[in-house]
């Protein structure tokens, strides 16, 4: 199957799952081994990133600046680990430290601004703790959401750590990241 096709395909699959068969939204129990083994590990990697995306909320409480950006490192690192060995990928620390700071310098003048501020509002005594605490987990929710998906496409095409170039995401991780920071909202409104 030619790249294109694939990745058509492997959307179609996110896309289906995500929406149709997920088990939050649909009807009837969906058990993985009763699916082709791809859309399983699709379910499992959603899982995985759901998991991780609901714990890269927590260091964003901490009142200390700049504290947080070591901890979403290391719980990134955790979920491109999980994913990876879901689909028996090997797995470099170094080379994903590497391609999230990739990602983040891409996509990163948003990141960059909106981090700035977040920690700079931490340093205002009450309001800025009060503004830090609504704005910066929706940040780190929405690029740790959208990074979990764009490897779960990578790896679902049968891509690698090696062979992943951010280029080739970036309107899906543009939309994945605002899916992620959509999810955060819907859930503290």
């Amino acid at each position: 199957m030619k790249k294109k096709e694939r990745r058509k395909d492997v959307k179609r699959r996110l896309y289906n799952l995500n929406t149709e068969g997920s088990p939050e939204k649909s009807n009837k129990p969906l058990h993985e081994k009763s699916l082709p083994d791809l859309d399983s590990k699709i379910i499992q990697g959603n899982n995985i990133i759901m998991r991780y995306t609901r714990t890269a909320i927590l260091p964003n409480f901490i009142p200390v600046p700049f504290i947080d950006i070591p901890i979403n490192s290391t719980i990134l690192i955790a979920m491109l680990r999980d994913i990876a060995s879901l689909f028996n990928k090997t797995f470099s620390t170094q080379q994903v430290k590497i391609i999230t700071t990739s990602i983040i310098n891409t996509m990163g003048t948003h990141f960059i601004i909106s981090g700035t501020v977040n920690h700079i509002f931490k340093y205002i005594p009450l309001v800025g703790g009060v503004a830090s605490f609504f704005a910066a987990p929706s940040i780190s929710v929405g690029s740790t959401y959208a990074i979990g998906k764009v490897f779960l496409m990578h790896f679902s095409e049968g891509g690698s750590i090696i062979n992943f170039d951010i280029k080739d995401f970036d309107d899906y991780f543009l939309e994945m990241f605002k899916e992620g920071k959509t999810l955060f909202s819907l859930k503290h409104t």
